[in-house]
């Protein structure tokens, strides 16, 4: 599902919206582990045995698992520049949230296309580029 989702209140009485938020589709404790570190907001537990969603839960105690829910856009794609490229502009558009296996490359271009849409500061500010 894509669309522009309500703006909440800012600094100083201004709105903006809210960021996308990235959930990461995991096989394994171990890839579970490696997208928490990339930044996801929230862990795709479907596919992993009970075992491994409580060794998550031990191993991460603040790690939201994802429990499913219609407005999480999954985002798949034959390359990883097609797949970072669709999570860029479904975030752009407002999608609350996007479900992923490429976290890093994923959470880079939701945080870019956040920054160029001034829902979040970005990472680094220059001036004077000349």
């Amino acid at each position: 599902m894509t669309g522009h989702r309500q703006p909440r209140p800012g600094p100083a009485g201004a709105t903006q919206a809210t960021p996308a938020i990235l959930v990461a589709a995991v096989a394994s404790l171990a890839d579970a582990d490696e997208a928490i570190a990339a930044g996801a907001d929230m862990i795709d537990g479907s596919a992993l045995s009970s075992q491994a969603v409580a060794a998550i839960r031990a191993r991460h105690p603040g790690a939201r698992l994802w429990a499913g829910s219609p407005a999480v856009t999954h985002v798949m794609g034959e390359s990883p520049a097609a797949v970072v490229a669709t999570a860029a502009v479904l975030a752009w558009l407002g999608t609350p949230a996007i479900r992923t296996r490429h976290v890093l490359p994923v959470r880079r271009a939701i945080d870019m296309a956040c920054s160029i849409a001034g829902t979040r500061l970005p990472a680094i500010t220059t001036r004077g580029l000349a």
